[in-house]
């Protein structure tokens, strides 16, 4: 099986300071002393920060292949599940391959993204931008990169740019997921993931009444499992420029987190329902800069690339994002009720 080979990471920290958070305190990263929060991003074309500049040593607990490194809970009565979650990624770049390189390296028991899976125009683009760098989770694979996976292990959002290229048809060709593919639920272990639609073209609308919205209502409600999960592309909540979508509600619902993306940068969010929000679009496309700050805004992260590795047992759902450079950025956990609990 072909693993992807490690090239330089992209972007520079400057005088940045990644200081990760717990909790619901504010964070707002430090940039170099002339620009401005929005305004650190990485440059591609940078060379790798030195390790002195990657942030306290100490929160890499879950680097390569370390995973979650604390125990499991007690009562948990069953092995955690980790999977990773990268969003906007299907660039075929240099970018692209060093998220691709650290989220292999955790070797997750799945990959979930939140869409904008493939950048390219062609029909056939799909291998090169997706199939190069994840195919040993892709099943069933043909493509031309290696083997794939045995069973299935990732798990696509629909996004905009999938839309775009032959009306989603490449999309739902080289991808095999369940029900109608556009949105599904997915349960694995203690988690229970119900993916969506947010693009304006879904047949069944997405308005919280739609025939899309009703189905989320009823799977969300009917799930048994400790944690529910809502998947989507386009965020109802964001610090960037991209207008709402899709504020539903999941929490009256029964949701406990929300993972999104579109908005290609990092961010945390409360909604007033306590409800936690993720955008996590900076998987290896390019870079947004944030504009207003939204009430709801936890942490924004915009320095480098990166990917979220989640545990989840019985008991708690913890979620970490780290940067290509291995820094811990963020840390979050919530309990089954969806309140936000100690790491």
């Amino acid at each position: 099986m072909r693993r992807v080979g490690l090239v330089m990471l992209f972007g520079a920290l400057g005088a940045a300071a990644a200081t990760g958070s717990c909790g619901d305190d504010t964070v707002v990263l430090v940039p170099p002393a002339d620009a401005t929060v929005a305004e650190a991003a990485a440059a591609p074309e940078a060379a790798a920060p030195d390790a002195s500049e990657a942030g306290d040593a100490s929160a890499l607990d879950a680097s390569a292949e370390a995973g979650d490194a604390s125990p499991p809970d007690a009562d948990a009565g069953e092995p955690p599940v980790r999977f990773a979650v990268i969003g906007d990624y299907g660039s075929g770049s240099g970018r692209e391959l060093a998220v691709a390189n650290m989220v292999l390296a955790w070797k997750p028991d799945f990959i979930v993204t939140t869409g904008d899976n493939n950048y390219g125009t062609a029909v056939d683009s799909y291998d090169p931008n997706v199939g190069q760098f994840y195919h040993e989770y892709i099943a069933p694979y043909a493509g031309a990169y290696g083997a794939g996976a045995a069973k299935n292990a990732f798990f696509p959002c629909i996004g905009n740019h999938d839309w775009d290229i032959g009306g989603g048809v490449p999309y739902f060709d080289f991808f095999e997921l369940p029900g109608n593919e556009r949105y599904f639920e997915l349960v694995k272990g203690p988690a229970h993931f119900v993916f969506l639609d947010s693009d304006a073209r879904e047949p069944d609308g997405n308005t919280s009444t739609s025939v899309q919205g009703q189905w989320a209502e009823a799977a969300i409600g009917a799930a048994s499992e400790p944690f529910t999960f809502v998947v989507l592309h386009h965020p109802a909540y964001t610090s960037g420029s991209r207008t709402p979508v899709m504020d539903w509600p999941f929490k009256t619902w029964g949701a406990d987190a929300v993972l999104t993306g579109h908005v290609h940068n990092y961010e945390r969010l409360v909604s007033t329902d306590g409800l936690v929000y993720f955008v996590n679009g900076q998987g290896g496309r390019d870079t947004h800069a944030f504009g207003a700050v939204h009430p709801a805004s936890k942490l924004r992260y915009n320095t480098l690339d990166g990917a979220q590795l989640v545990t989840v047992t019985r008991a708690k759902a913890t979620f970490r994002y780290y940067a290509v450079d291995g820094s811990l950025i963020d840390e979050y956990a919530v309990d089954p009720t969806g309140a936000s609990v100690p790491p």
